[in-house]
Formats: structure tokens, sequence, C-alpha cells
């Protein structure tokens, strides 16, 4: 049986600061040669969290460890 959590966020603010430190933490765990992959989302929805992640990297994000992709 897959246990899996449902997280209920306040606001968009703090959604997407989850997905920073989530995407922090998986780059942190990936080896030398390994990359974190991201299926972006289009339309309006996720635009908030998008802008947020962009004006809120501060240098957090290793950028070179991510491949995404446009789903």
């Amino acid at each position: 049986m897959n246990n899996h959590n449902i997280n209920v966020f306040i606001s968009v603010d703090e959604l997407a600061e989850f997905a920073v430190s989530l995407l922090i933490n998986k780059i942190a765990e990936t080896s030398e040669g390994e990359f974190v992959t991201l299926a972006l989302s289009g339309g309006s929805t996720p635009r908030q969290i998008f802008d947020y992640i962009s004006s809120n990297d501060r240098g957090r994000i290793n950028w070179g460890k991510v491949k995404f992709f446009f789903v």
C-alpha cells in the first residue's frame, strides 16, 4: 500500500514556498550527473506559482540540475 500525503495551503505563496523547498531537497538528493525532472503545466492556474518561484529563488535552486518538460 502506498502512503500519500495531502497538503493544504492557505495561500498561493505558501504553496509556492513548499514547492521551492521540495525542489531544493530533491536536487540535494540527486547524484552527480543526475537531474530532477519537472513537468510544467500551461495555462493561468500555475502562473502564480511560477511567478513566485522566479521572483523568490534567491539563488537557492541549482537550475543546472533541473530538466523541464511542458505538458
